[in-house]
């Protein structure tokens, strides 16, 4: 059972929407030959939290979920401040 309203989640998503784009594909910092492409939003069911559900768009195409805070956040590399995961396209 969710801890926030439909209405409250639906705008949630909506908010999610406007920092990542569902369809599009994205780089990791480590390895950005490789490509992900975003395949929808979840609800994290703990703290109803978004999550943010992408697709390897190489090898066994292995699905994985990041809350969406993760995903969008900036990680210290190589001295230099970037972005967790960058659009391509």
């Amino acid at each position: 059972m969710p801890h926030v309203s439909e209405q409250e989640m639906d705008n949630v998503l909506a908010a999610a929407g406007d920092a990542v784009e569902i369809g599009a594909r994205y780089t990791h910092y480590k390895s950005e030959e490789k490509e992900y492409e975003v395949t929808s939003f979840c609800i994290i069911e703990s703290d109803d939290s978004v999550g943010v559900l992408y697709k390897a768009l190489y090898g066994r195409g292995f699905l994985f979920m990041r809350p969406l805070s993760g995903f969008t956040a900036n990680v210290e590399h190589e001295g230099r401040t970037v972005a967790r995961f960058k659009k391509v396209s």
